[in-house]
């Protein structure tokens, strides 16, 4: 009797301490997937992609408008850099400052911008401005005087026209020279960014058309004939064999010959054509009304622009310009 009591005490204690064994299994997943969550976070936290901040309400913050377009659509490549707020390009590397309040996506905008603009440039060289231009910037109380510019070197730098006089003057600022984008500029990239906003599809189209019209075969192309025929479609439709043949000719026959390679437009170099505006142009019936056109550039091996490049938008689809003489 005495022996089964014995043995009958031994189970129990086995029991019990198998029961805190389950307990303490039950409890080292949910430990490790805690630890688990926490590492990835910290990860996101040291450069990856963050989850949106949640509020105490439980609802998600509010996204800025270059959030949204990442988000609903294709990037164009005005939204894909994370440029410092510096001119970097060449031998030259000096701190930018903006002549009024811009917003964080705006400034990207206007970096990724400036960079396409003046990324082929080969040097610089500095001039004394001839009469002082002043410039209000946020943070400081007094106006800034700019007493020199800056002139970009290299074959053909071409830069849109809302750039004269409105882009390289250099002023200091706390003891240190910054290239002024001036509240003129700005003003400009708001209305164009305003339209890339406006209609997504124009400009992630062309995004797509201009990938596939720098990497597409010889036959591709042909087939897929990209030619807009200046002062013949949309407008007059009197010789199609005569158009199809010149569109056709402005190919290359083979591969060995080379190809066309055509950089991006600034957003600053986007067109809606309506009537005003080429009767303004003179270019009243070249153009249908409604069209948009954007002026890129030929680019040769080395990515030095090498001549127009004019793109045309029907509503439906990208073309390339060309002008049979």
């Amino acid at each position: 009797m005495k022996r089964y009591f014995i043995i009958i005490i031994i189970v129990f204690l086995l029991g019990l301490l198998g029961l805190q064994f389950l307990r303490q299994n039950e409890k080292e997943p949910t430990v490790e997937i805690l630890e688990q969550i926490e590492d990835v976070s910290a990860e996101n936290n040291q450069g990856g992609a963050q989850a949106p901040a949640v509020g105490l309400t439980g609802e998600h913050e509010p996204l800025s408008e270059t959030e949204k377009l990442k988000a609903t659509s294709t990037k164009t490549m005005w939204e894909e850099g994370n440029f410092p707020e510096r001119l970097q390009v060449a031998d030259l590397d000096m701190p930018l400052v903006f002549e009024g309040q811009v917003s964080n996506d705006l400034k990207q905008v206007i970096l990724a911008d400036i960079n396409l603009v003046l990324g082929h440039v080969n040097g610089h060289e500095f001039y004394e401005l001839p009469s002082k231009v002043t410039y209000k910037i946020p943070g400081q109380t007094e106006a800034h005087k700019a007493n020199r510019g800056l002139i970009f070197n290299g074959l053909r730098v071409a830069r849109p026209k809302e750039y004269r006089n409105n882009f390289g003057r250099v002023i200091e600022v706390g003891g240190l020279e910054n290239v002024v984008v001036s509240a003129e500029l700005i003003s400009a990239y708001e209305k164009a960014w305003a339209a890339r906003k406006d209609d997504p599809e124009k400009y992630e189209s062309f995004e797509s058309f201009i990938n596939w019209f720098n990497t597409a075969s010889v036959e591709d192309l042909r087939s897929n004939n990209p030619v807009w025929l200046y002062g013949y479609d949309g407008i007059s439709d009197a010789y199609p064999e005569k158009a199809a043949e010149l569109k056709a000719s402005f190919l290359p026959k083979q591969a060995r010959f080379g190809r066309p390679v055509v950089r991006h437009p600034s957003i600053l170099e986007f067109t809606y054509l309506n009537e005003e505006l080429l009767e303004k142009k003179g270019a009243a019936g070249k153009f249908p009304i409604g069209v948009t056109i954007a002026d890129g550039k030929y680019i040769d091996e080395e990515g030095i622009p090498k001549g127009q490049a004019l793109f045309l938008y029907d509503g439906k689809k990208w073309y390339i310009v060309i002008a049979p003489v």
